[in-house]
């Protein structure tokens, strides 16, 4: 199944939107070969677009393996119940005793 998600937005509102979500025109690191380190700060060259993009395909993926995996968790836990049950009851029908 192919899913695709499209959203028509102004210049403005994706910079809004991407601001919100944590992006910068300026990225600062930290400058390892100076005495002391210091902190260079560079334009941005990933775009709002591309920001965006990379939010939402990171949210939809975590959200995917999240559910994924607890469903995968709990069709196991049911197996285990039940194999853990049949344990329970073939021992109790293979176990007899007579007092005499």
């Amino acid at each position: 199944m192919i899913i695709t998600v499209t959203a028509n937005l102004t210049e403005e509102q994706a910079l809004i939107l991407a601001k919100e979500k944590g992006w910068s025109d300026t990225i600062s690191s930290h400058d390892m070969t100076t005495e002391p380190i210091s902190i260079v700060t560079v334009p941005n060259t990933q775009t709002v677009g591309e920001f965006l993009s990379n939010v939402y395909q990171a949210m939809v993926k975590n959200d995917a393996e999240r559910i994924y995996i607890s469903v995968f968790n709990q069709n196991r836990d049911l197996e285990n119940e039940a194999a853990r049950q049949m344990i329970r009851d073939q021992v109790a029908t293979s176990i007899s005793s007579v007092v005499e």
